[in-house]
């Protein structure tokens, strides 16, 4: 994908991520220009995400799509303070977007550079630094009002009431952050690179200070000269794409053939802060299980050549150690079959992350994977073997031999059916099923009667006891409607080669009664944190490689456990590009 670059910037680079040294800490004893109604012009340098160099697993780069780009609104916040711990709200401003354009036909020639200049409210403290916040396609979620003054998610942004840490934190519920353009902002960067570094002692910095020196009295003043400050942005979402490079036959049978060819995202959260969250404590954190030291938590490739500024990849959501149900978008069933995207397709989610003793799958974002088997035909499965697919008439005859080899069943009958002059046969045992259990893939008998084929009694039936019902319903068979088979891949953040599991420490495994114990020790949060879960402006790219037996036939469950277990139905590769990506191949 191409990108076309505007040329000397002078406002505040947005950019996913970028800035310089300066730009994280307080400029020297510079003075804004007022004019004599008390404001001053700044300009900003705004800029889209860039390709740096790629050197390690976190830093892995793609473009993505060109709407991906598009910048419809932009809102400035500016904050006052002696510094970004201490900085309140001061005003907001809607930024004009006149100067933003392709300035060409083609979809995929993208700006990704430009700048703004924006007369701002002074400031007139001493000893205090503006800091600036940048949103890009707030998608109705931030109105600024006539007074500099802003609205959050309908809640009213107070000046001077309201600190950076409670903005930062701003609770967007419900929210599409895609329907008007992504939404983007500051992104949370730190000054030391990760990897085979150790960052600890980095600073952690969102919002950018500008530089007093460049606030000028009159708006030509401050397009024609440097930027007062360079903001570089993020995406507010995650982005996820499914394909398959699997076979097309399961690995313990052979002769069954199947087709992936569809998937949906499963338990997306619900909220999110309207910016990055990233605590300094997590620098230092690097898994025991790596071969040599991986610091995950920032990355080494810079943001931009020659800024010593860096990505941070987790980060905390809202209900990051504390959670309920209602929480998050599940799929509660699967009947509506044109909801499924395709191979290749891609969707966004809220970013879903949680510390170690909350990593369990009744909370983490997954991929569900549909695979078609039995040519599209309906079929049944006992006990989800591929020994044998059974048709409808094959289905009943299971219930009905468990009912006809069952001795008290056979004395039941002598007893009851015409004083034990009738002949059971299975023909004449009719069975009722519960059509609630029946749409979740699950055959469940409601009923059993016997019809009688004697002359003088024909038609009639005969009710048969609760204690057979009871007797069938043992028998777990599963209804594979239109021949679909449905599987759960958890997506994985920093996954096997970052967080490995089960492959070095002394106690592990998934036949254990808590995450205590599935990820054990006094160090879980350095060698675990982050194995799981969905963080925005991570592309999750899964491919499927490989499906090893028969899965759900609705939508698969997800109790309490943790997400590692040992009991694997698919593949599935991950690589995270930062846009980032990250795919990862899936087994099913």
């Amino acid at each position: 994908m191409n990108k076309k670059r505007w040329f000397p910037i002078a406002l505040a680079m947005l950019t996913l991520g970028a800035c310089s040294d300066d730009n994280l800490s307080d400029y020297e004893n510079g003075q804004p220009q007022w004019n004599a109604e008390g404001q001053g012009y700044v300009t900003l340098a705004l800029n889209l995400p860039t390709t740096p160099s790629v050197s390690r697993a976190n830093d892995e780069f793609a473009d993505g799509e060109a709407s991906e780009y598009a910048v419809n609104d932009a809102t400035l916040l500016i904050f006052t303070g002696s510094d970004e711990s201490s900085a309140t709200f001061h005003s907001a401003y809607e930024l004009n977007l006149n100067n933003w354009n392709n300035e060409t036909d083609d979809p995929n020639q993208i700006t990704t550079a430009t700048k703004i200049t924006q007369l701002i409210n002074n400031y007139d403290e001493d000893n205090v630094t503006a800091f600036a916040l940048v949103v890009l396609n707030n998608n109705g979620k931030i109105v600024v009002d006539n007074n500099a003054g802003v609205t959050i998610s309908g809640t009213k942004i107070e000046a001077p009431n309201n600190t950076w840490s409670a903005v930062q934190k701003a609770v967007l519920e419900n929210s599409n952050l895609t329907n008007n353009g992504i939404m983007m902002v500051n992104a949370t960067l730190t000054d030391k690179p990760g990897g085979k570094d150790d960052p600890t002692g980095g600073a952690i910095k969102t919002l950018v200070a500008l530089d007093a020196d460049k606030i000028y009295t009159t708006a030509a003043e401050a397009a024609s000269g440097d930027p007062a400050a360079s903001i570089y942005v993020e995406r507010a979402v995650a982005k996820v794409k499914l394909t398959s490079s699997a076979s097309g036959a399961l690995e313990n049978n052979s002769t069954i053939k199947y087709e992936i060819d569809g998937w949906l995202l499963d338990i997306t959260n619900k909220k999110t802060y309207l910016a990055h969250v990233a605590k300094a404590d997590w620098l230092g954190y690097a898994s025991a299980g790596v071969t040599s030291a991986d610091y995950r938590f920032a990355g080494n490739a810079p943001v931009e050549k020659g800024v010593a500024l860096y990505r941070n990849y987790w980060a905390e959501d809202p209900n990051y150690s504390s959670f309920v149900a209602g929480d998050f978008t599940r799929v509660e069933d699967i009947t509506d079959q044109t909801s499924f995207l395709a191979l290749g397709g891609h969707a966004y989610c809220l970013e879903n992350t949680f510390d170690v003793a909350n990593m369990n799958e009744n909370q983490s974002t997954r991929v569900i994977v549909r695979a078609k088997f039995n040519g599209g035909t309906t079929f049944y499965t006992l006990d989800q073997s591929t020994d044998q697919f059974y048709d409808k008439d094959g289905m009943e005859d299971l219930f009905k031999e468990k009912l006809l080899t069952n001795e008290s069943f056979k004395a039941w009958t002598a007893e009851n059916i015409q004083g034990g002059t009738g002949t059971v046969t299975g023909e004449k045992i009719l069975l009722t099923f519960s059509a609630g259990e029946e749409a979740k893939g699950n055959m469940h008998v409601s009923a059993i009667a016997f019809t009688d084929d004697i002359e003088a009694q024909a038609g009639k039936t005969t009710v048969i006891p609760d204690t057979y019902v009871n007797l069938v319903n043992g028998l777990n068979v599963q209804k594979y409607t239109n021949g679909y088979s449905y599987y759960p891949a958890i997506i994985e953040h920093f996954g096997d080669e970052q967080t490995p599991w089960n492959t070095w420490e002394e106690k592990a495994g998934a036949d254990v009664p808590s995450n205590e114990d599935v990820y054990p020790g006094e160090d879980a949060e350095a060698n675990y944190l982050g194995r799981y879960g969905v963080v925005r402006n991570n592309w999750y790219e899964l491919n499927v490689s490989k499906v090893s037996k028969l899965g759900w036939p609705d939508v698969p469950p997800a109790d309490g456990g943790s997400d590692d277990n040992m009991d694997a139905y698919i593949s599935v590769e991950i690589n995270i590009l930062s846009w980032a990506k990250r795919t990862q191949d899936v087994e099913l």
